[in-house]
């Protein structure tokens, strides 16, 4: 077992003891420092740990849109004003993603105003983004004589810009960390500089809202103390990303000599496709998130873009790995398979190293969503699936998503399970 990704929960770290209890006496015992916890699960218990300081900034907001929504009559007034006002900025537009973030909560064929849940930080980014997108049908409404108390002024929107641009990094990085199909574990080390950067730089910028300094100041905090508790994987993870190329030595030195011991290790991660060049990482993305989420943005993340190659002094993986340049950081995030399946003959220790460590998911937000959509195939109608039924069905559902089957072969399985 290399490693166990989870969230900060208390009783995670029972189980991790336990696992530690329980593999003591076998040839490789599982330590604490294997245990990964969640990027995705920190960065909200960062960005909370702000909002708390900063939730007086948004209470108006909030207080309106409450207003709004609480008469039906005035919901259709809303709907009214929206057609006639301009919308503020094109760029905050949803993509189909966000659209069933918040579980039906956005409604983008009539924009309405959206409410927030405490609970959750990336429902203040969609509540805040939602308000500035409307936010001259939101001031024609407010000069009702009911809603006039709720009225913003022009400081206030700027205070609201503030902290929605505060927030829009962490919610571009959380998207980025929860993918299941690129290797994310190894930007989380330049993802929490970058991050512990920015909001230093927001801490101690004095011309911003002083309860946004303070929020800053706060988020700095937490995630400080989780980025000391960071798994020695997470920075050999970094190591072995040919983007990032951060140094190592001990992990190396313990593949290193497993690697001696058996000459031929399983070194293969991912075949390269038909038709591509031998130099993959360079290839221009085709990776379809969110427009903020491109390579270009992501490449900020990552730390020595003007390293330059080392002198080579004698043939070894590691050295040689070293020496040669870091690859270009706005290329397909999946091209490091392909960096590496090329590699797998030059550096086949290295190639075994790097596809253990890459292989390692830095959230648990895949799983969660597996169980979500097993919650939404064992419904109250489907209780009498077998767990072999629902199982197919859960894998079927995630094939037809990754377009890996067609719809006629979904087609095609309903109907032998009808007929089995």
């Amino acid at each position: 077992m290399l490693a166990i990704t989870t969230d900060n929960a208390s009783s995670n770290g029972t189980f991790i003891d336990h696992i530690i209890y329980l593999s003591r006496n076998t040839y490789r015992p599982f330590k604490k420092e294997y245990w990964i916890r969640c990027f995705a699960h920190v960065i909200n218990l960062c960005v909370k740990s702000a909002l708390d300081v900063m939730r007086v900034l948004l209470q108006k907001l909030r207080d309106l849109v409450v207003g709004i929504r609480s008469s039906p009559q005035r919901i259709e007034k809303f709907k009214r004003i929206a057609k006639y006002c301009e919308v503020e900025d094109e760029e905050l537009d949803y993509e189909e993603d966000e659209k069933l973030f918040l579980d039906g909560g956005l409604i983008p064929t009539d924009l309405l105003p959206i409410l927030d849940c405490p609970t959750r930080w990336s429902s203040t980014y969609f509540f805040l983004k939602r308000a500035l997108k409307i936010k001259n049908a939101l001031n024609e409404i407010a000069k009702e004589q009911e809603l006039r108390m709720y009225e913003l002024q022009e400081d206030v929107w700027i205070i609201l810009s503030q902290v929605f641009a505060f927030l829009e990094d962490f919610a571009v990085v959380t998207t980025y960390v929860e993918a299941s199909q690129y290797p994310t574990l190894s930007l989380v080390v330049p993802m929490y500089t970058r991050l512990l950067d920015q909001l230093e730089e927001a801490s101690c910028d004095h011309s911003k809202h002083p309860l946004l300094v303070q929020g800053a100041a706060a988020g700095f905090a937490k995630l400080s103390s989780y980025y000391d508790k960071a798994s020695p994987l997470v920075m050999a993870a970094t190591f072995v990303d040919p983007r990032c190329k951060m140094k190592i030595q001990q992990i190396w030195d313990e593949y290193n000599t497993a690697c001696s011991n058996n000459p031929t290790p399983s070194c293969s991660i991912a075949k390269r496709p038909r038709g591509k060049e031998n130099s993959p990482i360079g290839m221009k993305s085709h990776v379809n998130t969110k427009s903020k989420i491109n390579q270009t943005y992501i490449s900020k993340f990552i730390l020595g873009r003007n390293r330059t190659p080392v002198e080579r002094q004698q043939k070894d993986e590691l050295k040689e790995y070293e020496a040669e340049e870091t690859e270009p950081a706005d290329g397909d995030p999946t091209n490091i398979f392909y960096y590496w399946a090329v590699k797998s003959t030059k550096w086949p220790k290295l190639c075994n190293m790097a596809k253990d460590l890459l292989s390692i998911p830095a959230t648990s937000a895949a799983c969660e969503r597996s169980f979500s959509a097993g919650k939404d195939v064992f419904g109250i109608s489907r209780m009498s699936l077998n767990p072999e039924t629902i199982e197919a069905l859960v894998c079927l559902r995630s094939w037809y998503r990754a377009g890996l089957v067609n719809g006629i072969e979904v087609d095609e399985f309903i109907e032998d399970m009808h007929n089995n």
